[in-house]
């Protein structure tokens, strides 16, 4: 059987991001593997969203099929 590859693309994130990246960082799996394994409030998250998405000394990417 044969199937199509998936296409992924990488990219640098953007503002709409910000709840994707979110709801992945706060699944139990995630969690269970991060070092605060803590859930992260919407408030802080945006927060940090915001910081690092300006720093020009940091790039984020995602991969989108």
């Amino acid at each position: 059987m044969s199937f199509p590859p998936e296409i992924v693309r990488i990219r640098k994130w953007s503002a709409h991001d910000r709840d994707s990246i979110l709801m992945l960082r706060n699944h139990p799996g995630i969690r269970a593997q991060s070092i605060d394994e803590r859930e992260i409030d919407q408030r802080e998250h945006y927060g940090w969203f915001d910081r690092v998405l300006h720093d020009p000394n940091f790039i984020g990417y995602v991969a989108d099929s």
